[in-house]
């Protein structure tokens, strides 16, 4: 029972001592990871000419006094003077220079920095220099744990050929990103960009904006709220209201894919180009634009809108074509200009459409599988199977030229196969066919019509009381039909025409239909929207 009883009390003991280490031990263990982290927080390194203690600023700082310079974890700075606290922070001041690394320095008059979080503040005609970028500004906030500077006291960074300005910007070094917010511009020899937020890849040099961004060269202005610009490669992809401007013309779309060297770029929904000088724009989902070669393809819902002076034409197809022509022009004795062989050259808007073609006009309407406009001598030509509708008047034939003058329709050309067809009523047709057409118009109503080359006419006779009393048929060289507009109210034939009347009751209507006749008013646009039905 003793033996028994002194181990126990041994076991006791042995217990006893060994808790008590193991809590010297736990504590040397806490005492040595506190004084590892205080080391892991390496204190600012100094020296300086003369160094004194100064117990009256902020609770007693070292004061440092010429050729003063502090190390910090890869970090560099001298000064004239400074004051040094025990809390690891320090204020320099006069001729700051700071180097980070072999690439970047920092100048100016004052700064503060902290050694703990290693972050602080340069102040006065600051310049930051690293590699090929150069900023300036009067105030600088530095991280450089993080390798980050900010300024909200206006900048100016040069790069190369690069100058840019803000009011507030922010730089981060190990992306090679720098953020610029408010009155941003951006200096080129090419061109000029203004925004109101930009952020800048220094790497691939590209231009990142948000917010209303114009970009201003010598040939074309650029228009955005969202998109990107390669200052290098010169091209960008503009959204959000995308504009380009150039010349005379305009480019809207959703969206623009734009490169600049190329003078080239793609649109996408909503699409307008439009040409002031012509007043003319053509609307489509999609397009393609060549500067250099003057042309502009459009496709995809695609409407042209020609604003004339008391109307406006309307034209719709499967795709567009627009280029310019050039032209040379002098001064006629009356000053006009007039196009010639020699003179100054002059561009001129074309544009050709392809299938499916309408047109839409208060008074004149049409469709065709083609169409050419020439703003050179104002023409709108319709090709393949072309028809035009004016007022009660069907007119088709091989090609239909309509001309402008004035911004108004002048005069129509139907070069072959002439055919005229008015409805009476739902029966009877009155049809004219010929070689030629020449119809001529006033203030946009239709007041004569010539048909030369084998004239033929079914017209049906209306007594005073509106009702038919028979058809004369008649045959001519040539006739001239004299119009209000609303009707025909005299046709005169030329060079001995026969002429046959036929009573009411002995008319056959379809031994009556001259060859070629088809009344097609179903395929009349009715309204500018019916053309991109």
């Amino acid at each position: 029972m003793r033996i028994f009883t002194k181990t126990g009390k041994v076991f006791a003991r042995r217990a006893s001592l060994s808790m008590a280490i193991t809590k010297k031990t736990y504590f040397f263990i806490v005492a040595m990871l506190i004084a590892n982290i205080a080391f892991c927080q390496k204190q600012i390194e100094y020296k300086a000419d003369l160094i004194k203690f100064v117990k009256s600023y902020k609770g007693g700082a070292k004061r440092l006094i010429g050729h003063v310079q502090f190390n910090h974890e890869g970090m560099t700075m001298n000064c004239d003077s400074a004051y040094f606290l025990d809390n690891n922070t320090l204020e320099a001041y006069s001729n700051i220079l700071i180097r980070q690394g072999d690439s970047l320095t920092i100048t100016g008059a004052n700064a503060k920095y902290d050694g703990n979080t290693k972050a602080g503040l340069i102040e006065g005609n600051v310049v930051c220099i690293e590699k090929d970028m150069t900023l300036t500004t009067q105030a600088l906030n530095f991280d450089v744990k993080n390798s980050i500077a900010s300024y909200v006291t206006g900048g100016t960074i040069v790069s190369k050929e690069n100058t840019l300005t803000s009011k507030h910007g922010y730089y981060h070094s190990p992306s090679k990103t720098v953020s610029f917010r408010y009155d941003v511009k951006l200096v080129n020899p090419e061109y000029t960009m203004i925004a109101d937020t930009l952020k800048y890849i220094t790497t691939s040099k590209t231009a990142i904006f948000v917010g209303p961004t114009t970009i201003t060269s010598k040939k074309d202005v650029l228009y955005c709220e969202q998109g990107w610009y390669n200052t290098q490669s010169q091209i960008s992809h503009l959204t959000k209201n995308a504009v380009i401007y150039s010349g005379k013309n305009i480019l809207h779309a959703d969206s623009i894919h734009y490169d600049k060297k190329k003078e080239a770029g793609d649109a996408y929904s909503k699409v307008q180009i439009i040409d002031n000088e012509e007043k003319i724009i053509i609307a489509g989902n999609r397009a393609y634009n060549n500067r250099k070669t003057g042309k502009t393809w459009v496709t995809g819902q695609t409407l042209l809108t020609k604003f004339l002076t008391t109307d406006t034409l309307y034209a719709s197809a499967d795709t567009m074509w627009a280029y310019q022509k050039k032209i040379k022009i002098v001064k006629d004795k009356l000053g006009t200009d007039t196009d010639t062989t020699t003179g100054k050259y002059s561009d001129s808007m074309i544009v050709r459409a392809y299938h499916h073609v309408k047109i839409f006009k208060k008074d004149v309407q049409g469709i065709a599988d083609s169409m050419l406009y020439s703003a050179y001598d104002s023409t709108l030509t319709l090709n393949h199977l072309p028809i035009i509708w004016s007022k009660k008047n069907q007119m088709s034939g091989k090609k239909i030229i309509l001309y402008l003058a004035n911004n108004k329709i002048d005069k129509i050309n139907i070069t072959e196969n002439t055919f005229i067809v008015e409805e009476v009523d739902t029966l009877h047709y009155n049809q004219i066919k010929g070689k030629e057409l020449w119809a001529y118009f006033k203030d946009d109503t239709l007041k004569r019509i010539d048909i030369t080359g084998n004239a033929q006419a079914v017209y049906y006779l209306i007594n005073d009381k509106k009702k038919l009393q028979g058809v004369n048929t008649i045959e001519s060289s040539s006739l001239r039909i004299l119009s209000n507009g609303e009707k025909q109210s005299k046709v005169t034939f030329i060079k001995k025409p026969k002429a046959k009347i036929i009573p009411l009751k002995d008319v056959n209507v379809k031994e009556l239909e001259l060859k070629g006749f088809s009344w097609q008013i179903s395929r009349k646009p009715k309204s500018k929207e019916d053309l991109l039905r």
